[in-house]
């Protein structure tokens, strides 16, 4: 948990945000991770 709250302190998750948000493929690859989310088993 505590790299997370650095990665989030250090912008690095804003970082990979943005950068996935750009990609051309960003809405098929978004819809398959929330595919599998909603399949799974949590």
């Amino acid at each position: 948990m505590e790299d997370l709250y650095d990665s989030v302190a250090s912008g690095e998750e804003a970082r990979i945000t943005i950068e996935a948000n750009q990609k051309s493929t960003y809405r098929e690859g978004l819809e398959k991770e929330l595919d599998e989310l909603r399949n799974s088993e949590l």
